[in-house]
């Protein structure tokens, strides 16, 4: 097995090579095969997007370095990343493959603060280990963490849901319904329900965002392979926080919005007429 090192001088850049090698540091797991790597045109992204511990959000980081495994937030310039590359021969001629073995700072299990505010302990613990085990290739693992989390947490996203549409003017009686699927033990019942009612501001480009959470209500998680888990995580994931962490914005910016117009009738009564 072959440490990937730096690009020797005259090699060809391939900039599409270089995308995916940036997307393989931003977002994907340790020791997931990054195959049919051309032989000699292997390049380096320039600079990648990730979590700044030091920042507290997404930042900008630059390589550092000819073979730019290494790099540094842009905005802080105190916080700095390190990959570990294996690669060998690929199955193909004059292809290699390439994986992601190691990085440092390690990788941690960053939740958004909306989550972690509804969150129980248990729960929170189970998140983090769905993290965890996504970040190590562990996809049936990682997902089963995840639809357990889910699971508890559906009753919370329909309270979101049907408060967000009474602010919006729908029917009272919403809340009714809501009522009703919450008393239902299934999973998959509750998610349908919510995937109906989901306000059609939270389903960008119309796509709606409960349809990758319905996969996890599907009976075939255990026949799927890791990749393909570790695929289905990634989706269900990200459709879960989005719709959590918007419907949480919205409910505190709703009740700023009515605290102050509160506070301006309120101004408004203390002046003499």
């Amino acid at each position: 097995m072959q440490h990937v090192g730096p690009r020797p001088p005259g090699d060809r850049v391939d900039t599409e090579i270089a995308e995916k090698i940036r997307v393989m540091f931003e977002t994907w797991p340790f020791y997931r095969k990054m195959v049919h790597v051309k032989e000699g045109l292997q390049t380096w992204p320039s600079h990648i997007n990730i979590h700044c511990p030091v920042c507290g959000r997404h930042q900008n980081w630059d390589g550092e370095g000819e073979a730019a495994t290494r790099f540094r937030c842009r905005n802080c310039k105190k916080a700095t990343v390190k990959y570990y590359l294996e690669s060998g021969a690929g199955q193909k001629p004059g292809s290699i493959w390439m994986m992601k073995v190691g990085q440092y700072p390690p990788l941690h299990e960053h939740i958004p603060q909306e989550l972690e505010r509804r969150f129980d302990a248990d729960d929170l613990e189970y998140y983090q280990k769905a993290i965890r085990s996504r970040n190590f290739s562990f996809g049936l693992g990682a997902l089963s963490y995840l639809r357990r989390v889910v699971e508890n947490r559906t009753d919370d996203l329909l309270d979101l849901i049907g408060q967000a549409l009474i602010d919006a003017g729908a029917d009272p009686k919403v809340l009714d319904q809501v009522a009703e699927v919450k008393r239902s033990r299934r999973f998959d019942e509750k998610i349908d329900f919510a995937a109906g009612i989901l306000p059609a501001n939270l389903k960008p480009g119309g796509q709606n965002p409960f349809a990758a959470l319905h996969d996890l209500a599907s009976a075939g998680i255990h026949r799927l392979t890791e990749d393909e888990c570790l695929e289905r995580f990634d989706l269900s994931r990200t459709a879960f926080e989005y719709v959590f962490r918007q419907l949480e914005i919205e409910k505190s910016a709703a009740a700023e919005f009515v605290q102050a117009m509160n506070a301006i009738g309120k101004k408004r009564s203390e002046q003499p007429s």
